[in-house]
């Protein structure tokens, strides 16, 4: 199969040289390979929604990980000192607390994952990690441990949470998929 190169695109025509498919194009020293590597390097996406869809996946799965560890043990750490008395939501300590947790970091976490009422979900999420990055951390979203500086992990969530609620969930989510019959 003939085609012409990349030199078509800039208006060089006659710069151009036809070859087959199989032989490498080209147009004043550019090749096809320089062209990919050239767009791996640009600053323009490649593809933003697939980056969305990994980030979604990605941090929805680890904390959904969190989340199950507290469902599975669900009765232990309710009888923990941390649950009882550090941790208050509206003045209710105990099991309301720790089932918004377990709300936010498990089910919303499901909804996250497969990009299903995304914002909604994030607004849970951000407020659990609001809550234990500026409340019960005390706003120490730096601290020094055993290997130097090191970055309060439930700040971190926050921020991803917070991105993500500014890029909404991507085309590869259940959410475009239920738009696109109400368009």
């Amino acid at each position: 199969m003939i085609e012409s190169c990349f030199c078509a695109i800039e208006k060089r025509m006659p710069e151009c040289i036809k070859l087959d498919k199989r032989r490498s194009i080209n147009c004043g020293g550019i090749t096809r390979k320089t062209m990919k590597v050239k767009s791996l390097l640009s600053s323009s996406s490649i593809n933003i929604d697939l980056g969305i869809l990994i980030v979604r996946l990605s941090v929805g799965l680890t904390m959904l990980f969190y989340g199950f560890e507290k469902l599975s043990h669900y009765n232990e750490m309710l009888l923990q000192d941390f649950w009882q008395n550090t941790v208050s939501f509206l003045g209710m300590k105990g099991a309301v607390p720790l089932s918004l947790t377990i709300f936010a970091e498990f089910f919303c976490s499901i909804f996250l994952i497969f990009g299903l009422f995304t914002r909604a979900a994030l607004f849970f999420l951000l407020f659990c990690m609001g809550y234990i990055a500026f409340y019960l951390d005390s706003f120490e979203l730096i601290s020094y441990g055993e290997n130097g500086f090191q970055m309060n992990s439930a700040f971190n969530y926050f921020l991803i949470y917070l991105a993500l609620v500014f890029t909404g969930a991507g085309k590869y989510s259940l959410d475009t998929v239920l738009m696109k019959g109400k368009r």
